[in-house]
Order: C-alpha cells, then structure tokens, then sequence
C-alpha cells in the first residue's frame, strides 16, 4: 500500500448546487502557448524598433538628442501595433522597456486582459415565429495588437456591436 492520499476528483456538475446550472468550461484556458493557434490567430510580425525606416534612421541620427525620450514602457497585458509613417511594420508582444526610434514612429496600445460583455435581452424568434427573449455574456480577449489596431477603427466598440449577433446563433 502507497503512502499517497487517493486523489479525488470532482467534476463541476458534482459540485452545483441542486438545481442551479453549470456552465460549460472556457473555450480557451488562459496562459497556453496553443490557445492562438487553436484559434487559428497567426502571430503578429515582430517589429524593428531602432531602424524601421531609412527616414527614420536619418533623421534620428541628424536630431540624437531626441532618442533621450525614446524609451516606453508596455505592461504585462498589453500589446502594441507599430506604426512607421503610417504604415504597419511589427507588433511590439513582450512586457517592458523598448526603445522606440523617435522619428516617425507610432505605437498603438491595446490591452489583452480578458473582458466580458453583458449582453441583454436579445429578441429572437423560435421555429414557430414566437418570440424569445435571450440574455447571456460574452468572454473575450484581444491576441492580435495589428487586428485590433490597424484593422478595426474602434475594437471594444466593434466587439459589443458583434457579441448581440454570437449570441442569436
């Protein structure tokens, strides 16, 4: 006989309290390396801070007194879209200090924490044409800093106009 307690366990479904309902397990499990793939969401384009752009790199080595205020710093839940001159050229995907060339280079930040909507009363209509009214909440999280920033004007705003529509499916 071993040493080791038997290990026991639970599903949710055992746990509920009789009566109430389980929701299903999230689609994706925060902190995987696989959740962006499974999701079929490639990876944003390293970008290249120093020398993004010859311009850029002229002009910053003619004006070096403005690399002093060069430095940014991004936080752990969030990414950046690196705009040169207007045009897409990297994402910025690591927490920390970078040094940004200061000449004609934007950064575009966007948070990837998890959010959630509340979604209320949603009319649809069964089989029969009898309307039904549904509510529910929608979990979301941001991975691409260039889908989110380049290619959608305004994202939580773009999500909350999008989660009613996920819902009625």
């Amino acid at each position: 006989m071993s040493g080791h307690a038997p290990s026991i366990n639970r599903s949710a479904a055992a746990m509920a309290a009789p009566g109430q309902d389980v929701m299903a397990q999230p689609l994706v499990t925060p902190g995987s390396d696989e959740e962006e793939s499974e999701m079929g969401v490639e990876d944003d384009v390293d970008a290249n801070l120093c020398c993004p752009d010859m311009l850029s790199t002229i002009l910053s080595t003619v004006a070096f007194p403005c690399w002093l205020c060069s430095i940014r710093m991004f936080d752990q839940n969030e990414r950046a879209a690196v705009m040169v001159w207007g045009k897409y050229v990297g994402s910025i995907n690591e927490p920390g200090l970078h040094i940004v060339n200061p000449c004609g280079v934007e950064t575009r930040k966007i948070s990837t924490v998890r959010k959630t909507i509340d979604i209320r009363e949603v009319g649809v209509t069964d089989v029969d044409g009898n309307p039904i009214y549904i509510s529910g909440n929608v979990a979301y999280r941001i991975f691409s800093a260039k889908k989110a920033m380049v290619d959608t004007e305004r994202p939580e705003e773009y999500t909350s106009d999008q989660a009613p529509m996920i819902l009625r499916k």
